[in-house]
C-alpha cells in the first residue's frame, strides 16, 4: 500500500516502501464503458526526479481495472483511493448521464463515509476527440528513443496499444475506455504541473459534484 508523506519542507509526496520508489504524485485516468467495453481506470505515479537524459519523469502504471458497470467504476475508484492513494480522476465530463450516476453514488449515504470521487475534466476529453490525439501522447512516453512509461507485469495496455489499427485512430478516444484512461493520465503528467500539494487541504477539498442539476 502507498502511504502520504510531508518532507520538512511541507511537500507531499507518496511512498511505496515495499518497492522502494517514491512518487511526486499520484493520478488516475478513467474511461467510461463503450459498447461492448467495460470502463477502465488506470493510476499512474511519477517520479520524485528527472531524467535529464529522456528530459522528463517516468511514469509508472500502479494499478489497473476494468468495471463492467458504472457501479463497478465508483468502486473501483474508492478502493485505489484507499490502495494508492489517488484522489482524483481525470475523466470525460461531457457524458452527463455517467455523471449523474456518480453522483448519485457519491451521495448515497448507505455506503458509508468514503463515497466521494473526485472528477476533474481530462486533457482532450471534448466532445468528438480522436484516439490518435491520445496516441500520439502515448507514442511519445513510450517509444524507444524515450521510454518514460513503464506498464505492471500483469497489464493489460500493452496488447490494447498493439492493437490499434489506422482505422481505430479515426474513432472517438471514449470507445477504447483502457487507453482514454491511460491517455488521460499520462496527458495529465505530460501537460500539467501539479498543484501546490504544501496546501493539501486544499487540494484534496476543491471539487465540485459534478457541476450537474439536481
Amino acid at each position: 500500500m502507498i502511504k502520504r508523506l510531508e518532507t520538512m519542507t511541507k511537500k507531499i509526496i507518496f511512498a511505496d516502501e515495499e518497492r522502494g520508489f517514491y512518487y511526486r504524485r499520484i493520478v488516475g485516468g478513467l474511461g467510461w464503458p463503450a459498447e461492448n467495453k467495460p470502463g477502465y481506470l488506470v493510476v499512474l505515479g511519477e517520479d520524485l526526479v528527472e531524467v535529464t537524459a529522456l528530459m522528463g519523469r517516468r511514469l509508472w502504471v500502479l494499478a489497473e481495472q476494468e468495471g463492467a458497470h458504472l457501479e463497478d467504476l465508483h468502486r473501483g475508484c474508492l478502493e485505489l483511493r484507499l490502495r494508492c492513494k489517488c484522489d482524483f480522476w481525470l475523466a470525460d465530463r461531457e457524458q452527463l448521464v455517467e455523471l449523474r450516476l456518480f453522483r448519485r453514488l457519491t451521495q448515497d449515504k448507505s455506503l458509508g463515509e468514503m463515497v466521494g470521487v473526485n472528477l476533474r475534466t481530462a486533457p482532450y476529453s471534448q466532445a468528438g476527440s480522436k484516439l490518435a490525439v491520445l496516441a500520439q501522447i502515448l507514442a511519445s512516453v513510450t517509444n524507444a528513443e524515450r521510454k518514460l512509461l513503464t506498464f505492471g507485469a500483469d497489464s493489460n495496455l500493452p496488447a490494447a496499444l498493439r492493437a490499434v489499427s489506422a482505422e481505430d485512430l479515426k474513432k472517438e478516444a471514449g470507445n477504447f475506455p483502457s487507453l482514454a484512461a491511460l491517455g488521460y493520465a499520462v496527458a495529465e503528467m505530460i501537460l500539467r504541473e501539479p498543484a501546490d500539494t504544501g496546501k493539501w487541504d486544499q487540494v484534496r477539498n476543491t471539487w465540485d459534484p459534478y457541476n450537474l442539476e439536481a
